[in-house]
């Protein structure tokens, strides 16, 4: 027997500043699942994952929940500096959400451990975006929600934290909690995820299983200071994975891509060492 979902949607509208952002968009969230949202800026990742949670109303269409909202958590793609230590901002959600000291206490401690953050750190405003970030999925977790919404969870992050936060999500998963998570690229969904939707222009064009054919990729090598490297590959939907190459950065792009990305490259005042092609992989491997 089909097991009911966390959250359908069905027929979705969804109309912001005259524009329609999603468009008859339907989806279904089930029990203990990993679901990536991929697309570019603009595609209406962030509002699907706003209606999903049930903080944005719809125009159109339906959207069925089995949760309570408190079941519910939610990363945004930005958390603000604030003047608060990380504990202090930790307690004070939790004492808004309802829980007890006991409880507050008890969980903080848990989730600082998790994300392998230090306690008594010092104050928001003086963190990385990495801290912060830690920071913004611990108040997402701090009810132990059964699904988990997370905006662009890695986006302009370094790769040590990316690898931090993935090893976290990696175990959330295996705790049977569901998360959905939006995305410009595959590096996370080949870590975790379960299914791959697609989204382009406010519409689902593609649905598939994280395990699904074997894509055609091409290996791009160039020169690029780090800093613009990294925001190159992050705002970048065909980038699979990113290292440091012999003459500088090496990125697998999936193959139809390729000329996107070698031109982001160049106007970000890089220079192309080599392109070619890679044997088809999967994208999960």
């Amino acid at each position: 027997m089909t097991k009911t979902p966390l959250v359908a949607l069905v027929d979705v509208k969804r109309r912001l500043s005259g524009k329609t952002v999603l468009n008859k968009l339907s989806l279904s969230l089930h029990p203990g699942e990993v679901v990536a949202l991929l697309g570019r800026n603009g595609s209406g990742k962030s509002t699907l994952l706003k209606i999903i949670s049930g903080l944005s109303p719809i125009d159109a269409g339906e959207r069925r929940s089995r949760l309570p909202f408190k079941q519910i958590g939610f990363a945004p793609d930005r958390f603000p500096k604030l003047r608060f230590t990380a504990e202090e901002y930790l307690r004070a959600m939790s004492g808004v959400r309802g829980m007890s000291l006991e409880q507050s206490e008890r969980r903080i401690a848990e989730l600082m451990e998790l994300f392998q953050l230090p306690p008594n750190s010092g104050r928001l405003r003086n963190y990385s975006k990495g801290m912060l970030q830690k920071v913004n999925l611990m108040q997402a977790l701090l009810e132990e929600p059964e699904l988990l919404l997370l905006d662009e969870p890695l986006s302009g992050l370094d790769d040590r934290t990316r690898e931090e936060l993935t090893e976290a999500l990696v175990i959330l998963k295996a705790k049977g909690i569901s998360i959905v998570y939006s995305s410009h690229e595959l590096l996370l969904a080949q870590r975790i995820a379960d299914r791959i939707v697609r989204l382009a222009e406010g519409k689902l064009i593609d649905e598939e299983g994280a395990r699904g054919a074997p894509l055609r990729t091409k290996r791009i090598e160039f020169r690029l200071e780090e800093a613009m490297a990294r925001e190159a590959c992050a705002g970048f939907e065909g980038s699979i994975s990113r290292e440091r190459g012999q003459a500088g950065w090496a990125v697998s792009v999936q193959a139809d891509q390729a000329d996107a990305f070698l031109l982001a490259v160049l106007n970000s005042g890089g220079s192309i060492v080599s392109v070619a092609e890679e044997k088809g992989r999967d994208v999960a491997e």
